[in-house]
């Protein structure tokens, strides 16, 4: 037991309490619970409070290989975090952020797979007599925000864990013919399953110019390294010849594709 602190024996909630008053230095509570025959048995809970200076939280390792801690970053404005790391003893302000809630209550995610990409440049004679066209299977996508590394830039996202995922997509389409009376419109799941988003008459719909963007979502649950890909059918027509757009068009993104887990 150390000398420099004041054991205080309790008989309400804790077995005891670890007072410190040395400046400069943290005050430290382990208990280990050495029965290994039943694995009901609880590790402690600590629970640090710091009038003044550094990060207030509490703290779970195994084997002292990894820890997990949970408490407040004062240096990043008192917000309360959840960490991992993976070489020992870690805190709110040191390793990982799996979770940070803000004082004004804004809660983010940072390792929550996540995505937003665009169509880098223009595939051209793609779809319009039947032939499927699968994003990033011709141009790349650019990836603007992903967090995680699901999503290649050839389109396909790859499920990092299983769960239900959100998943958006709009595709503008052009040089749509009168005869390309059929679209659709829809996401491959694992590589041979279709979630249909839109079915429609593209030569009905279609603008003066001849285009016609498209968009549509879906909530899929996908196993660990399960896939999903945006992929569309224009048919009908004499040919091949419609053309999936990129960049800006007008005060829109022509072709672009995001997702997220929800859990």
């Amino acid at each position: 037991m150390p000398t420099t602190n004041s054991l205080n024996n309790s008989t309400r909630d804790s077995d005891f309490t670890v007072n410190k008053t040395t400046i400069g230095s943290g005050a430290f509570c382990v208990v280990n619970h050495l029965d290994g025959t039943n694995a009901a048995n609880d590790a402690a809970i600590i629970t640090q409070t710091k009038p003044g200076g550094g990060d207030s939280y509490h703290l779970a390792m195994v084997d002292g290989t990894r820890s997990i801690c949970w408490g407040m970053d004062v240096s990043d404005n008192y917000a309360l975090k959840e960490t991992t790391f993976a070489g020992g003893t870690g805190s709110p302000s040191f390793g990982t952020t799996i979770r940070k809630l803000t004082v004004a209550g804004e809660q983010t995610l940072p390792l929550q797979p996540a995505f937003y990409a665009v169509l880098s440049a223009q595939d051209n004679d793609v779809t319009g007599a039947g032939a499927t066209y699968q994003l990033g299977s011709g141009n790349p996508l650019t990836i603007i925000q992903q967090q995680g590394s699901g999503l290649a830039t050839n389109g396909i996202f790859t499920a990092p864990v299983q769960g239900f995922y959100h998943f958006d997509c709009t595709i503008y389409v052009l040089d749509i013919t009168a005869a390309m009376t059929q679209a659709d419109f829809y996401f491959i799941v694992n590589g041979v399953n279709f979630v249909y988003g839109q079915q429609i008459n593209a030569a009905a719909s279609r603008t003066a110019a001849n285009t016609l963007m498209m968009s549509w979502s879906s909530n899929i649950f996908l196993p660990a390294a399960g896939t999903v890909r945006p992929a569309c059918v224009l048919a009908a027509g004499a040919g091949n010849t419609a053309d999936i757009a990129a960049g800006v068009i007008g005060a829109f993104i022509a072709t672009a594709y995001s997702g997220y887990l929800i859990c």
